[in-house]
């Protein structure tokens, strides 16, 4: 199983490498999961 890290989530999408779908797929969440990530993790940011 992959250990799932939030920053790495965050990473990926804020370095345009990969959208939201293809992140989803790879750690086997639904895409409306990885977005919650990155926008808390935005937030926490500030």
């Amino acid at each position: 199983m992959i250990k799932i890290y939030k920053k790495d989530i965050f990473a990926a999408y804020k370095d345009d490498t990969y959208s939201q779908k293809e992140i989803a797929n790879y750690f086997g969440l639904h895409y409306s999961t990885v977005s919650k990530i990155i926008k808390k993790y935005e937030e926490e940011m500030v």
